[in-house]
């Protein structure tokens, strides 16, 4: 999706980005670790639980289209959330958004909007570095 804004070959952009935004990371010499665990029909939570157990600060669960899950992969990314590791919602379609639901919100998920997984995963570790809170990171996500 085009934004109005400022034209960078033929994109447009109009999120903050760059130096626009409050990540600095002078002197850092890592990010948060933050895993992508992609859906697939018959999934269960083991890639998930994994990857939670093996020091992953962050997740990006990447789903179907229209951001649907299988329900024990989705059900692992609920105990990723209750053990207090930020859980981010993608998409595996090119076009489109996972958006918030009651439910979705209810169980502590933070959405990537139009991000691709791999911005999201990006995203999710550049904010990390600022906050664990759930809807300050939900913020960033629908900001940048």
């Amino acid at each position: 999706m085009l934004r109005e804004g400022p034209s960078l070959a033929g994109v447009v952009v109009t999120r903050p980005h760059t130096t626009t935004t409050p990540f600095d990371v002078t002197g850092l010499h890592e990010l948060p670790r933050v895993d992508i665990v992609y859906a697939y029909g018959g999934a269960d939570g083991v890639l998930v639980d994994a990857a939670r157990a093996h020091g992953a600060a962050g997740l990006v669960l990447v789903g179907f289209g229209g951001g649907s899950y299988p329900q024990a992969f989705l059900d692992a990314g609920t105990r990723a959330v209750h053990a207090g590791v930020p859980v981010v919602l993608a998409t595996r379609a090119l076009a489109g958004r996972v958006i918030i639901t009651p439910r979705k919100a209810q169980d502590g998920f933070i959405v990537a909007d139009d991000l691709l997984p791999q911005k999201a995963r990006i995203l999710c570790m550049l904010a990390l570095t600022r906050t664990r809170e759930r809807q300050a990171l939900q913020e960033m996500f629908y900001q940048y």
